[in-house]
Order: structure tokens, then C-alpha cells, then sequence
């Protein structure tokens, strides 16, 4: 499992968030399946799990995007990449 300072590494080296989130492998695997069409797909819904994942594992919440400067898919991108969290449309 990476520490956050290889994390942070990685995402300096890589010319966008977005490329260095895709060769980052999932902190903690959850597995839990949030439906994007339902009320759980609400970005502060997704952002409350997220938290309290943070909370039970010890994490430092520092890395929580911040759901004003980043669009949906981001904030969906980043929580997967943290927790391993599974989307479903429908």
C-alpha cells in the first residue's frame, strides 16, 4: 500500500491529476457499489462515505477533493482510487 508521500510523488511527476490517478492502485479496497443514478450518487453523499471510510481506516482527510474546483467525474475518480469504491449507472 503507497504512504500519502509516495502519492503526492506521484501526482507532482504526472502532468495532470488525472494521469497520475490512473497508475495509483486503490488505498483501501472496499468494494462498496454506489448507484450513480440514485440518491447515493450525489457527490456529497459519495463524499460522506469517503469521510467516514477515512475516519475508520486512519486516514488523513487531506486529500478530499474539494467538490468546488473539481467536476463529478473527478471527485468519482478520486474517492475510487482512495477506497476502490464500484459505480453503477442504473
Amino acid at each position: 500500500m503507497p504512504n500519502i508521500l509516495e502519492l503526492e510523488d506521484t501526482l507532482k511527476k504526472a502532468r495532470t491529476k488525472q494521469d497520475a490517478l490512473a497508475n495509483i492502485a486503490p488505498r483501501i479496497t472496499t468494494n462498496i457499489v454506489i448507484d450513480l443514478k440514485s440518491p447515493k450518487g450525489n457527490v456529497f453523499f459519495i463524499l460522506g462515505i469517503c469521510k467516514r471510510l477515512a475516519r475508520k481506516y486512519h486516514i488523513d482527510d487531506s486529500w478530499l477533493p474539494d467538490y468546488t474546483k473539481l467536476n463529478y467525474q473527478q471527485i468519482l475518480d478520486i474517492c475510487q482510487k482512495q477506497f476502490g469504491l464500484i459505480y453503477i449507472n442504473g
